[in-house]
């Protein structure tokens, strides 16, 4: 290449100026629709792979929505495999990774669309720094192709997703003032609300979406009720309105059936807040100081089973005394007491490698193998060895068993509204196992599944410190990789959503109180409820209602009844709270005789020796059950 002449000089330098100035800019806004991956195949230009994130790539736990495009001009009819893995690297600790593979097929000449949404494995010990691999491959066609993302999560501010519109007039801005305050990161990623998913967990690794009343208005039903649906399940919605703009002022006609209170209402374990500032230039600092105390849910997935008597370091590991003590404060994790987590004595252990050593070593080459028959050892040796191994393998057998067992406890809470039919369930289990055959399983039922961060006991794999790789897989319904693994305690926090019919029916009242029937598939024998008018009924103890009987009720006390409350404590801190906030008119509590119609279902080597399920859901008129369907997710 032949050097520049010396009239081109200046221009190079102006090039370069111009490139180093674009350098020190500071970093700017993530934009969702960005296009991350593309696998183009040679000499075929229509055919392609396309992968685009819908909220960014910043995630510390839930799950990340992408959109796959693949378009097939290839003459012929094709399939395509896309795989996501989401590594947590620990600066020389193991590394955590999850991984998700999806398959499109699409006729010639035609384009295949799929929304879909990567599990990502909360990030607990990490500084946030996250790497992304997307993999595909358009089979018979073209090799695989990779490409990789470094994403750097921010661990001192929350994960939000922020509407276009609101974005291009305000997020600069946010964004500096939350470098100034943190130091790196950014506000929040921009997102189009066009591309909004349609299935809740799509918005499950954000802690708030904010969204202005023009896109609220234009997205369709089913985004808006799976948005609702998000923030029953735990989410926060915001949403913008311009009070200086009449035809923005007033709260959407999607939202009328909510009651607000000075601009807040709660929604089952989520919240939803009517934001009024001038959407066109919005107060940096006043947006701030509103979001920057906002609760995480890496936060509660992080500290709420944890042992909260570890010193700043984590140095210090658990101990009964300590659970005690926590559980007697009220913020360690009841579910913890239930659980052996100890290891067991290794005096055992210690005796059988003594008998061991003396066996192979004095008792075989003086007895089984003296003096004159040395070649012995060729045969006794082995023979010893194989029984010890024998004999390791039927202890761990007896003492640890196989397979596992657990307790977990379960919030249905049913809504039978007009646009909803839906049981969203929340759902929290502590396992311990012994020998597991498999430590995968196929769910049941499609449902988001979070590990939990436990107390630094020798049987947790995933305790502060670790030094093990682990890979977990999700595959359609199949979990694969350590999620039960052999000889420990795992922990888990479970979220689903799905139509169901289930509900009780309110008929009107007799004599001044609430006639109610139960349309559960399994009987209740207890129940507590609390009417439009906010007085508190109860079933009398010791009764049972199967499903199409009524509810036989009378007066009861105002505050919840032992049973309620002796549930909603088993459940970590977090979601305590939360169900404690949910107590309001027209809602009702229940306990199942049988509960296992509303668990979600995991690994079936585990045996759960206690499961609490506790109902709790809005009463509906018989006609509503049945004269509205709901939306289909897909």
């Amino acid at each position: 290449m032949p050097f520049p002449s010396l009239l081109s000089i200046p221009k190079l330098l102006l090039v370069c100026a111009v490139a180093l100035l674009f350098s020190l800019t500071p970093h700017q806004a993530s934009w969702g629709g960005e296009e991350v991956h593309r696998h183009e195949v040679n000499g075929f230009p229509g055919c392609y792979v396309k992968v685009e994130s819908i909220f960014g790539l910043t995630a510390r736990q839930g799950s990340l929505p992408f959109r796959i495009t693949f378009q097939n001009q290839s003459g012929a009819d094709r399939s395509c495999s896309v795989k996501f893995v989401i590594a947590d690297t620990n600066y020389g600790q193991g590394k955590i990774e999850s991984s998700s593979s999806y398959r499109l097929t699409a006729k010639n000449n035609a384009t295949m669309v799929r929304d879909v949404y990567v599990a990502v494995v909360p990030s607990f010990t990490s500084s946030g720094y996250v790497q992304i691999r997307f993999q595909s491959e358009i089979i018979n066609l073209s090799p695989v192709k990779q490409d990789y993302r470094s994403v750097q999560t921010d661990t001192e501010f929350p994960t939000l997703a922020i509407s276009s519109d609101l974005a291009r007039r305000n997020l600069t801005a946010l964004n500096d003032v939350v470098k100034k305050a943190t130091g790196s990161g950014e506000f929040a990623t921009s997102f189009l609300p066009d591309e909004l998913p349609t299935d809740w967990q799509g918005y499950s690794s954000l802690d708030a979406l904010l969204i202005d009343l023009p896109a609220w208005k234009a997205i369709t039903e089913l985004q808006r009720q799976t948005m609702l649906s998000w923030v029953r399940l735990g989410g926060r919605l915001d949403l913008y309105m311009d009070p200086g703009r009449s035809d923005l002022g007033a709260v959407p006609v999607s939202l009328n059936g909510i009651q607000f209170k000075d601009d807040h209402a709660r929604l089952g374990l989520g919240e939803i807040y009517l934001q009024k500032y001038p959407i066109d230039n919005l107060p940096t600092s006043s947006i701030f100081d509103l979001y920057k105390t906002l609760p995480r849910a890496i936060t509660a997935l992080a500290e709420d089973y944890n042992d909260p008597s570890l010193d700043s370091d984590n140095s210090r590991s658990w101990s009964p005394e300590a659970a005690q003590d926590a559980t007697s404060g009220g913020s360690l994790w009841p579910l913890l007491d239930e659980i052996n987590v100890e290891q067991k004595s290794p005096v055992l252990a210690m005796i059988f490698l003594v008998l061991f050593a003396i066996l192979v070593a004095p008792v075989n080459l003086y007895f089984f193998a003296g003096k004159e028959r040395r070649q012995r050892l060729f045969i006794t040796t082995p023979l010893i060895s194989l029984t010890a191994c024998l004999a390791i393998t039927a202890s761990i057998f007896l003492l640890d068993g196989i397979g596992g067992h657990g307790v977990r406890v379960v919030l249905a809470d049913l809504q039978p509204g007009p646009k909803e039919t839906h049981i969203y369930t929340t759902q929290e289990q502590l396992s311990r196992t012994g020998v597991m055959l498999a430590t995968g399983f196929t769910r049941k039922q499609e449902y988001s599944i979070n590990l939990l961060r436990l107390p630094n006991v020798p049987l947790n794999p995933f305790s502060d410190g670790r030094t093990e790789e682990s890979s977990f897989s999700i595959s359609g319904n199949r979990c694969d990789g350590p999620f039960f693994r052999s000889r420990s305690i795992q922990g888990y926090s479970l979220r689903a959503l799905r139509s169901d019919r289930a509900r009780i029916e309110q008929s009107g009242t007799e004599n001044d109180m609430p006639v109610l029937v139960s349309a559960l598939s399994t009987e209740i024998v207890e129940f507590y409820y609390i009417d439009s008018s906010s007085k508190a009924w109860a079933m009398p103890s010791g009764s049972a209602v199967g499903s199409g009987a009524r509810i036989p009720l009378a007066k009861a006390d105002d505050r919840l009844p032992p049973w309620v409350t002796d549930i909603i404590d088993q459940f970590g801190k977090t979601n305590r709270d939360r169900i404690r906030q949910m107590v309001e008119p027209n809602r009702f509590y229940a306990k199942a005789s049988n509960p296992e119609s509303f668990v979600l279902t995991t690994h079936p080597g585990i045996t759960w020796r206690r499961t609490d399920l506790l109902l709790t859901g809005s009463t509906v008129l018989p006609s509503s059950s049945t004269s509205t369907t709901p939306p289909t997710q897909p």
